[in-house]
């Protein structure tokens, strides 16, 4: 019995801490919203698309602000930041990772190699700068009709990204051997 209640105080405890808190969707709905413009200013392709997503979105959180238990509010916004997110989350993606290849291949620059290896750095940094290039066309080039293959197109981008992160941390490792 010992045992038990110790257990059960830890997952009340889990349970609460994973429940929405109005402070904090907020939070997220103001990140989301300056995600969108940066999104929109940098693949102006995607405008409509996100616009709509947004305006799908406010509708639930119109509907949320107008709820006054605190609870039932913070779920609410939660709703609307998931809205957002459905197409959002494939744009931070992007940047995320295009951020984190710039820094492996920063990373990277500032290894101390011999001059024998020189040759295999500098190969395996234009090979990430081309898989940025590519992904900035991709996106800045895309043809797509709907939400879903616009989620085909940033999916693909996404996928060349992590396979392009992955090269970039083989070399590194290869090369700090």
């Amino acid at each position: 019995m010992k045992k038990i209640i110790p257990f059960t105080i830890v997952l009340v405890l889990a349970m609460a801490a994973c429940k929405p808190n109005a402070k904090n969707e907020a939070k997220y709905w103001a990140n989301n919203k300056t995600e969108l413009a940066e999104a929109v200013a940098k693949y102006p392709k995607f405008k409509t698309l996100l616009d709509n997503k947004l305006k799908e979105a406010e509708v639930i959180w119109a509907a949320a602000e107008k709820i006054s238990k605190a609870e039932e509010k913070a779920a609410k916004m939660k709703e609307a930041n998931a809205k957002l997110n459905e197409l959002l989350n494939q744009f931070t993606q992007i940047k995320y990772k295009s951020k984190g290849i710039e820094s492996s291949i920063a990373k990277l620059q500032r290894m101390k190699i011999s001059k024998l290896r020189v040759a295999t750095r500098d190969r395996a940094i234009r090979d990430a700068r081309n898989a940025l290039f590519q992904a900035d066309t991709k996106m800045k080039t895309a043809v797509f009709t709907d939400e879903v293959s616009a989620k085909v197109v940033t999916k693909d981008v996404i996928s060349g990204l992590i396979s392009a992160k992955g090269a970039l941390d083989r070399s590194i490792k290869s090369l700090k051997k």
